[in-house]
């Protein structure tokens, strides 16, 4: 069981970054010019026109989200199980308790 959920974890965070990755191609020459950091971003969201938001999005969807440290995790985890190294008991209730507030926001 423990390694269909290790599985699970790690196809989640590639695909996270598949599905979503389409408007960070698009973004990152813009991020690699220096776009993504700008004063503009500190500005209320409403105040922000649409393209500095798309572009804000897409990293934090993408390259600033959770889904790369999902995948090392979860590669880390499988690395472990075929070790023989028992994974803690908190790493799964960590993951669990952070999926339910994500989840109820």
């Amino acid at each position: 069981m423990l390694k269909y959920s290790i599985y699970g974890l790690t196809a989640i965070g590639i695909a996270h970054l598949f599905v979503l990755g389409g408007d960070a191609l698009i973004q990152a020459p813009g991020w690699l010019r220096g776009a993504l950091w700008t004063w503009d971003h500190w500005g209320p969201l409403a105040d922000q026109r649409p393209g500095l938001i798309l572009s804000g999005f897409a990293f934090w969807s993408t390259v600033g989200s959770f889904a790369i440290p999902l995948i090392v995790l979860g590669l880390l985890l499988l690395w472990m199980t075929r070790m023989g190294i028992v994974v803690p008991r908190f790493v799964g209730l960590a993951l669990l308790g952070w999926g339910t507030v994500a989840t109820l926001i």
